[in-house]
């Protein structure tokens, strides 16, 4: 998915990170699942690991992922919603999410509008 791939060592590392470490499992059952306590710091771990991931650096990647680019090289076209949609949840994107991410990016879009002419935040 990634071009070029991440780094294996870095990869290694943040396996550590997230409380795996490679070829340690604590027993021959393997990794157990989080404590009830833990779950808060796990996700914050993987959410951290996920956006490593995508900026590039952090993760052993030269470069942040391009999702447009992604897409294009896997027969997207433009239709970004629905491939995201079919990659993250297996199914198609419904006329709800379509509206609510079509918002999103009108918002973004009319702040950057603002910020070009230096009036960014006022309404």
């Amino acid at each position: 998915m990634f071009d070029p791939a991440p780094s294996t060592l870095a990869l290694a590392d943040w396996c550590g990170r997230l409380g795996q470490d490679l070829f340690e499992p604590p027993n021959v059952g393997g990794w157990r699942a989080a404590r009830p306590g833990s779950r808060r710091a796990h996700w914050i771990s993987r959410a951290n690991f996920v956006t490593a991931l995508l900026d590039g650096p952090n993760a052993g990647r030269p470069l942040p992922l391009d999702a447009a680019e992604l897409a294009r090289r896997h027969g997207a076209g433009e239709d970004l919603v629905g491939f995201y949609c079919r990659l993250l949840f297996g199914t198609e994107a419904s006329p709800e999410v379509r509206e609510r991410v079509g918002a999103v990016e009108s918002r973004k879009l009319s702040g950057a509008a603002g910020d070009a002419r230096g009036t960014a935040g006022v309404r």
